[in-house]
């Protein structure tokens, strides 16, 4: 038998006799130790599985972040290079293996990818700077023939009895020419350094009529029209803005020289940014432009006009730039051209 509480048994002798014969014996085993023993076995074994899935998880993470941290270092420096539109930055990591191999050649890729945006850059600016070189050599060279040309008739004809018709009508010539030449350096200096601009609330409508009432008189055969609404005052660089309008309209009586009509026309506009815009047109009956003629016309030194230097649009188009605004051109062939300012 074993006592309650205590964990040792106790034996108790049995007088057998035949008469007891067969004899049944029963032991009666208590079962707490043992379900003791066993929910602690079962404990443990529970403790030793959780931290075995700890160690491992542990070493899983580590051994990942060991193989992704190169691959989101690459990832990162793509994204900031594609966000910025420039070459990305190379990669410095302590990756081997396979994930080093992509890194160096990733690195690679980057250095070829520099060396190419500097040819790159080099070559577009040297191509610039050779086609500027030609345009004015071109625009120098077209007003120096025909000075030439009057020096050596002059030259020739000293002695001619018609001699001072002769000096009148090339230094009239000469003249010409030196007045289309300082157009040229002018306009190039312009279009080279704009100066700094001053904003400064202005009536826009006031604006327009005064550069059409400078343009009035240039052909009597062009009418000069206005359809002005309430466009009101904005901050404007007003001088430059005026060189912009003049340029336009001045074009648009060049383009009639047989006659038309020139339409100056101010709308107030609702901008998507809540703020108030103004639309600004210059429209004219010319002859228009075609459709490849259209897509140049603010590129410098494009020109349709045998004596133009290419330069006026352009100008327009980067003061325009200049007061945060945007131009465009309407035009076809045969029905006139108009253009749009929003500011």
């Amino acid at each position: 038998t074993q006592p309650e509480g205590s964990a040792r048994f106790t034996y108790k002798k049995l007088a057998i006799t035949p008469s007891s014969l067969p004899l049944e014996l029963g032991f009666g085993v208590s079962a707490a130790p043992l379900q003791a023993a066993y929910q602690r076995l079962q404990q443990s074994f529970l403790l030793m599985l959780c931290l075995g899935i700890l160690i491992a998880s542990g070493m899983a993470i580590r051994l990942s972040r060991r193989i992704t941290r190169p691959l989101e270092q690459l990832t990162a420096a793509v994204q900031r290079g594609g966000e910025q539109s420039l070459t990305p930055a190379a990669v410095t990591t302590s990756a081997t293996g396979e994930i080093a191999v992509l890194v160096e050649a990733y690195n690679r890729l980057v250095h070829d990818l520099e060396v190419s945006r500097e040819r790159l850059v080099h070559s577009e600016r040297l191509a610039a700077w050779r086609d500027v070189a030609r345009r004015i050599a071109h625009e120098i060279k077209n007003p120096l023939m025909p000075i030439h040309t009057a020096v050596e008739s002059l030259r020739r004809h000293r002695d001619h009895p018609d001699f001072p018709r002769l000096l009148d009508q090339s230094t009239t010539v000469i003249l010409q020419e030196i007045d289309r030449l300082k157009q040229f350096v002018n306009e190039f200096a312009q279009f080279a350094r704009l100066p700094q601009f001053r904003f400064e609330p202005t009536d826009v409508n006031r604006l327009v009529e005064s550069v059409g009432h400078l343009h009035t008189p240039l052909n009597p055969n062009v009418a000069l029209t206005y359809d002005l609404g309430e466009a009101g005052s904005v901050p404007v660089d007003a001088s430059q803005l005026t060189a912009a309008l003049t340029n336009l309209v001045k074009n648009a009586y060049e383009a009639m020289p047989e006659g038309g009509t020139v339409t100056l026309r101010t709308r107030p506009l609702s901008g998507n940014d809540g703020k108030g815009h103004v639309r600004i047109e210059c429209e004219d009956t010319g002859p228009g432009f075609s459709s490849e003629a259209r897509e140049k016309l603010f590129t410098p030194y494009f020109t349709t006009k045998s004596s133009g230097t290419g330069l006026g649009l352009a100008l327009v188009h980067e003061i325009v730039r200049a007061h945060e605004g945007s131009i465009r051109v309407e035009s076809e062939p045969g029905r006139g051209t108009r253009i749009v300012i929003t500011l």
